[in-house]
């Protein structure tokens, strides 16, 4: 490798391995974000599917009828408010993991236009041949320096 040629690139080497780095981070992120969203998706239709002795809460809501005689609402209504409330979160969920998916395809497109781009930069980010060109220049100027102190 040509050392002016290193030296002329360097800086553009660097934005590139952190460009690189960075995105690399954020699909990380967008992944993990995914997986959780994909329990919490999980755990919603593992609740909503548990059965709830109706009897057992009809009878509470009874009883906290009684208490409270303001209560307009009826049994059935607390019901569907709590279906309702269950489709909500799953909406939710379901239409942030379907965003994250475009983000993520987004980011992907974003690195593979840089990898291309950037291809003969890349192949020394990736393979982390930088470090190891800095440690050459390094030594090499140590040599230099002690031949033209003898």
């Amino acid at each position: 490798m040509d050392k002016k040629a290193f030296e002329k690139n360097r800086v553009h080497i660097n934005n590139i391995r952190k460009k690189y780095e960075e995105i690399s981070r954020q699909l990380s992120k967008i992944d993990f974000d995914i997986l959780q969203l994909q329990k919490y998706i999980k755990e919603a239709e593992e609740k909503s599917q548990r059965i709830v002795n109706q009897e057992l809460a009809n009878d509470f809501f009874q009883e906290i009828s009684e208490l409270l005689p303001s209560i307009t609402k009826t049994f059935l209504d607390l019901v569907e408010f709590n279906s309702q409330l269950s489709r909500n979160k799953l909406s939710y969920f379901n239409d942030r993991i379907q965003e994250l998916i475009r983000e993520k395809e987004n980011k992907e497109n974003i690195l593979t236009e840089l990898t291309e781009k950037n291809s003969e930069f890349i192949s020394l980010v990736e393979e982390n041949k930088v470090d190891l060109y800095y440690d050459k220049l390094n030594q090499l100027n140590e040599l230099k320096n002690k031949k033209s102190t003898k």
